[in-house]
């Protein structure tokens, strides 16, 4: 492979798939490789860490890259990556959850629900183990306009955590929930789960 790029020819790294990265690097002097180094890194998070490996070094293919998007040819070689597949928005979604710890008033008994001791979150009634569909696809997003009460169904024990899936009343939406019995301030009632 004698192109532009420098690339060392040892391996792509830790994390990288080293079979995206070897066709990566077998792409490289082509004219115009762009789209076929977008459809390996499609593969996977390893086979776009393989190819931003193989790309790293050659200016090249980088200002090619950058060229997609007007973003800047020194960007990180993944981001380049992302930002030609146009997968920037996607990149900047989140998906972690989003910590409210909030007192709130139960939709199904009317119990005064406290906020969770000390950094933990609360999303439903110690007591009847009700919830309400409130949130969308990130945990404490609110971005849920549905709002219909969640009962709990299907409750398991896996390596001492219990855990529910509350099931929405009114539009039929899921989501695992981790019960709390041990919390010295309102702790949850496994009873309710077996009507006990």
């Amino acid at each position: 492979m004698g192109g532009l790029h420098e690339q060392p020819v040892t391996g792509p790294g830790k994390g990288a798939d080293r079979a995206a990265w070897v066709e990566a690097q077998a792409l490289l002097d082509e004219p115009d490789p762009i789209d076929r180094l977008l459809a390996i890194a499609a593969r996977s998070k390893a086979a776009r860490r393989g190819v931003a490996s193989a790309v790293e070094g050659d200016p090249r293919v980088r200002g090619l890259l950058a060229g997609r998007s007007d973003a800047d040819p020194e960007a990180p070689p993944d981001r380049l990556l992302r930002w030609a597949a146009d997968r920037q928005g996607a990149a900047r979604e989140r998906i972690n959850p989003i910590v409210r710890n909030e007192s709130f008033a139960c939709a199904g008994c009317s119990f005064p629900v406290p906020s969770a001791p000390g950094g933990k979150v609360r999303n439903h009634c110690p007591r009847c183990l009700c919830s309400l569909h409130v949130d969308g696809p990130v945990p404490g997003d609110r971005a849920s306009d549905c709002g219909g009460l969640m009962k709990p169904t299907a409750p398991e024990q896996s390596g001492g955590v219990w855990r529910v899936t509350h099931h929405c009343q009114r539009c039929g939406h899921t989501r695992r929930n981790r019960l709390f019995p041990d919390w010295a301030e309102e702790p949850d009632r496994l009873e309710i789960l077996w009507g006990d």
